[in-house]
């Protein structure tokens, strides 16, 4: 490692101390630096294969000759920007590397970097029911907080994606502090298909923000799901034979129609819980309303008593939901 300040006595070969921190500046994209290097020897040295440590800096040459007492100086420039901070200040550092008579040099380039916006996360994530959206009002389904700099001028938000005409929106409130709120909502009277969305929220300071102008990139995955209601939590099984297979019995299950439909994960009757066999589903839609009935049998039960039970379904994007059921058995075998 070449020291900030100490010549190589070997190459004769130092890097003014002062070209190693840049300080502390505002994060932007395109920073121009200079590392300046010194020849104390009597013959020019090469330093050759410059790179960085990071795809962050951008070096103007690959090679540079410092000619006898000389300086030469390495133009940098530095992408100070950063879509996921970890402050509203962080410690920037880069290591830039060259070669000289065989030997590796390398020396670090540090600083600090004010960001105007920070987010103390920067992927959100929230899963609401079809139901609880539906209606006439904007309904708020995720929240975010955005710490800023006194001087930020207001926030603002803007949803990034590729997805045409996303029921979502997004709302920025100033709270206590230097800090404001990012709600996202569904648009009223706006239809939320069950299923996973994914896209990103834009941040920036001012009255109005772009994607191509945001500070503050936040990653969003919202799930929403299908909610589907027990038309009754209570089975009443009754029957039985000889052989100790019992009648076909269902389950109802209703919501508003935009349910899809699932597959069933499990069915369990406690104690014994290979009791229960799924024999199909059969789905309906009416009057607006989605119906999924689950027709299954249960076998081997011996005793007349009430059970807890569980079902659990599956949907086409792999999310369960589970739902109590008490069976209430008459007759046993």
């Amino acid at each position: 490692m070449l020291g900030c300040s100490k010549t190589d006595g070997s190459l004769g070969l130092s890097v003014h101390p002062q070209s190693l921190s840049f300080g502390k500046v505002n994060a932007v994209k395109d920073f121009p630096w200079q590392v300046i290097l010194h020849n104390s020897s009597n013959k020019p040295l090469t330093v050759k294969s410059l790179q960085a440590s990071c795809g962050c800096t951008s070096i103007d040459v690959d090679e540079v000759v410092v000619q006898p007492g000389k300086d030469a100086r390495i133009r940098l420039v530095l992408d100070l920007t950063n879509a996921k901070p970890a402050a509203l200040e962080e410690h920037f550092e880069v290591i830039v590397s060259g070669v000289v008579n065989g030997i590796v040099l390398r020396f670090p380039v540090t600083g600090v970097v004010t960001h105007k916006l920070w987010c103390d996360t920067t992927y959100i994530s929230q899963s609401f029911t079809v139901a609880e959206v539906a209606g006439s009002e904007d309904r708020a389904v995720a929240s975010a907080f955005i710490s800023c700099m006194d001087d930020s001028g207001g926030v603002s938000a803007c949803i990034i994606s590729d997805a045409p005409d996303l029921p979502f929106g997004v709302s920025v409130s100033s709270v206590e502090g230097e800090s404001a709120k990012l709600d996202l909502y569904v648009e009223k009277e706006k239809q939320v298909p069950a299923g996973t969305y994914r896209f990103h929220l834009g941040v920036g300071t001012g009255d109005a923000t772009t994607s191509s102008d945001a500070a503050l990139v936040l990653a969003v995955e919202l799930h929403a799901v299908g909610t589907l209601c027990l038309s009754d939590g209570n089975v009443l099984i009754a029957g039985g034979g000889e052989s100790g297979a019992w009648n076909v019995n269902t389950v109802s299950l209703t919501g508003p129609d935009g349910g899809q439909e699932f597959e069933v994960d499990s069915l369990v009757c406690r104690p014994n819980q290979n009791a229960v066999s799924v024999e199909r589903v059969e789905y309906s839609r009416y009057d607006g309303r989605f119906e999924a009935r689950v027709f299954f049998q249960l076998s081997d039960i011996n005793e007349t008593e009430r059970q807890a039970g569980f079902l659990v379904l599956r949907d086409q994007q792999g999310n369960c939901e589970s739902y109590r059921i008490g069976f209430t058995i008459l007759g046993g075998k």
